[in-house]
């Protein structure tokens, strides 16, 4: 009959009690240790002994100290971490933006009101020298506004390429670091399967859990007890014992910017801006859905602002006499037209291209892509991923601008990116520098005769509108060629004469209403020959007549020399204001610019949204995992007294089993 050993069996608790004190000595040491697992001992009873027809124990068998997790909640705090970095660092972002273009001191709204409030001014005191003044100031304040808006978006935009190079550099780090532990992992194989490296599994989720603080990240689960990563699209940063180099380089597809690099061995993949999740994944969502909007928007509103008052501004004519010039710096000057072009990583460039802005009203707030496959020019909208147009040759265009060849040949495959309007904030300049300069009048005048040979009807010069100035047309700079006398040969005819009498039109005109008389004329084309015209529309103006005049009354259109007295052209700038010609033709400057602000009001309530409702699930998922896994010290101070009163017993038991022994020696001696 063979007996147990109780040496054995007390033994054995002794050493499941060692264990058990030293792992839950372990666990407390820990209890603040990010990431750090509760740990148990897993034991079982020893195979029992049968004697005659029972069996008895032999004790405990000790085995592996396990992990207490749920891969589930590991996962899932992962993932929450992934979604909450991206939408938090996005938040910052927007709400920085929302502040600064909505701010009193660097928002465009107070310096357009302020800028046309002095327009304004100049139309109630057009010959006023410190009214011009006021005009000038508040120009360049507007153009400072402009251009350092542009500058606090443009570091906005380095601070990002900063981000990401700084993110790229961490993953890399991160990566090499869960390689590594892939490594220690795998020299622990030859070991017995109840021995893990529980500790080294802790460490490389907290790794993982990091690199989800930066970015989207995919992990899947090797043989050995080893894990792989993977990015963006599926490039892998981590395969088994190797980790892959990311890093970052200039754009090649959006000037400014940068892409992130992956390098495996001596080959290099580019993946652009393809990481989602993350702090990098809210910082690119930023850059592309915001910030590079918010650049062309302020362009297009300065590209707006710029063509129409110029426009206008070269209709009228200034206190020396001189027709108007641009007022701000024209918008299709050549360094301006050929800085909308870039070309994109292009092998042996040499064309030249440029994007004249053909329309302001069909421009957009987008980048542009223009490819060239060797037999057609493919422009692509890089906002919606739009082809907005395909062309066997240059010039192509679309939305409002046009692209020409300026020198060179391009060659097939060939890529460019053309922005109409994200560069011109900072080119934009006020270019009248002299107060006698600006145009506040129109250039040509209509004048009655004075009494006692005047008129006696009651036509009234209604409106005079200038549509072009300059060659082609008969208002030169100084000079009105031909200057004309409207005369009614009737009460309901007229014509046009020239200062040798030659008739070159005849009209009708309704008493009562106002008439076009430029308009409604019939050209005598033999005399507007003699002075260069084919029909009196080109003369580039028209001139409107109401109220009843009568036979005789004659009404003289001269050059207004020396444009004193007049407000007319004022006028017309003023009305520039409240004008919607931008997003075709359904927005004025300060909407145009509004439509930035409220998208980014939007984009930054959905992102604290979003936030909120994140940062729950992610508390959430961390409780439930803390519930899991995590250290409780008064349940471990309850299980440190457990073995240390279990160990007391094991002892005891020992002790009694000597006694034995010594009572079996002495009673055979």
């Amino acid at each position: 009959m063979t007996i147990t050993n109780p040496l054995l069996i007390g033994l054995s608790g002794l050493q499941a009690s060692q264990r058990g004190i030293a792992t839950t000595g372990h666990n407390i040491s820990n209890v603040n240790t990010e990431g750090f697992s509760r740990q148990r001992v897993d034991s079982t009873p020893r195979q029992a002994l049968r004697v005659g027809a029972t069996f008895l124990g032999t004790g405990v068998e000790l085995g592996r100290v396990r992990r207490i997790i749920d891969e589930y909640a590991i996962s899932d705090v992962r993932n929450a971490t992934i979604n909450f970095n991206h939408v938090d660092n996005l938040l910052g972002k927007a709400a920085r933006l929302d502040d600064l273009l909505a701010d009193s001191d660097t928002g465009l709204a107070p310096g357009l009101q302020s800028f046309f409030q002095s327009v304004q001014g100049l139309t109630t005191q057009a010959d006023s020298i410190p009214s011009r003044q006021v005009l000038l100031s508040q120009g360049q304040l507007l153009v400072q506004r402009f251009q350092k808006l542009d500058v606090q978006l443009r570091r906005e935009r380095e601070s990002i390429n900063v981000e990401l190079s700084a993110g790229a550099r961490q993953l890399t780090q991160l990566a090499k670091a869960v390689a590594d532990i892939n490594q220690k992992v795998l020299g622990f194989q030859g070991s017995t399967a109840d021995d893990q490296p529980n500790d080294l599994f802790d460490a490389r989720e907290e790794l993982l859990r990091q690199m989800g603080e930066l970015a989207g990240i995919t992990v899947v689960p090797q043989d050995s007890n080893q894990v792989s990563v993977f990015v963006g699209n599926g490039q892998p940063l981590v395969v088994g014992t190797e980790a892959q180099t990311l890093t970052t380089q200039t754009s090649q597809s959006n000037p400014g910017t940068l892409d992130l690099v992956l390098t495996v061995g001596a080959t290099q993949f580019n993946f652009g801006q393809e990481i989602t999740g993350g702090k990098l994944g809210g910082a690119i969502e930023y850059l592309n859905g915001v910030l590079e909007k918010g650049l062309n928007r302020i362009g297009l509103v300065a590209v707006g602002l710029a063509d129409r008052f110029n426009t206008q501004h070269a209709l009228g004519v200034d206190l020396n006499g001189n027709l108007g010039g641009d007022f701000f710096t024209d918008i299709n000057a050549n360094a301006v037209a050929l800085a909308r072009v870039s070309a994109l990583g292009n092998p042996a460039p040499t064309a030249v291209l440029r994007a004249d802005v053909t329309n302001v009203g069909q421009l957009t707030d987008s980048d542009y892509q223009l490819r060239y496959d060797g037999a057609n020019y493919t422009l692509t909208r890089v906002s919606d991923n739009t082809v907005v147009s395909i062309s066997a040759g240059l010039p192509v265009s679309a939305d409002g601008f046009s692209i020409t060849l300026s020198g060179g040949v391009v060659a097939a495959g060939d890529t460019y990116r053309v922005q109409p309007t994200k560069n011109f904030t900072s080119q934009l300049a006020v270019q009248v520098t002299d107060t006698r300069r600006i145009a506040a009048a129109l250039p040509i005048r209509v004048q009655a005769p004075q009494i006692p040979t005047g008129n006696t009807g009651s036509g009234v010069v209604r409106a005079i509108s200038i549509s072009a100035t300059g060659v082609g047309t008969s208002i030169q700079n100084g000079s009105l060629a031909p200057p004309v006398n409207i005369v009614f040969t009737s009460a309901t005819t007229y014509e046009i004469r020239d200062s040798a009498a030659a008739v070159l039109g005849t009209g009708t005109f309704t008493p009562g209403q106002d008439n076009n008389l430029i308009l409604t004329a019939v050209p005598n084309l033999p005399n507007l020959a003699v002075h260069g015209f084919t029909a009196l529309s080109n003369l580039g103006y028209e001139i409107t007549l109401g109220g009843t005049p009568l036979t005789g009354d004659s009404y003289a259109v001269s050059y207004n020399t020396g444009g004193v007295g007049g407000n007319d052209n004022a006028i017309r700038l003023a009305s520039i204001q409240g004008s919607a010609f931008l997003d075709g033709g359904g927005a004025s400057l300060s909407e145009a610019y509004g439509t930035l602000v409220t998208e980014v009001g939007t984009r930054t309530r959905e992102a604290e949204i979003n936030r909120s409702a994140r940062e729950t699930l992610l508390q959430q998922s961390e409780a439930r995992r803390e519930s899991v896994s995590g250290v409780n010290l008064d349940e471990e101070a309850a299980n440190l007294i457990k073995y240390q009163q279990a160990y007391a017993a094991n002892a005891q038991v020992i002790s009694v089993a000597n006694q034995i022994f010594d009572t079996l020696l002495n009673s055979v001696r």
